[in-house]
């Protein structure tokens, strides 16, 4: 048993100390916050290919709406 310095979070309150804990409870909890950190890094990410894909769609929408504009208006000039 060591004394470690844990970092714990109560619901959005951080709350720092020390505490008396068995090492692999230490380990455990490193474990734990290094996954969250991934899960939040993976998240961000995620969320910044949506907002790319997004953009790619709206810029795509756009084009073939010119287009069938563009499509329309020579249609008219061909009829008159």
């Amino acid at each position: 048993m060591g004394r470690h310095k844990l970092f714990l979070v109560d619901g959005f309150e951080l709350i720092w100390g020390k505490m008396n804990v068995p090492d692999d409870v230490a380990e455990l909890i490193e474990k734990i916050r290094d996954i969250e950190i991934r899960f939040k890094g993976r998240d961000e990410e995620v969320r910044r290919q949506q907002e790319q894909h997004q953009t790619y769609v709206k810029e795509k929408e756009e084009k073939i709406m010119r287009q069938q504009q563009q499509h329309r208006l020579d249609m008219k000039g061909i009829e008159e």
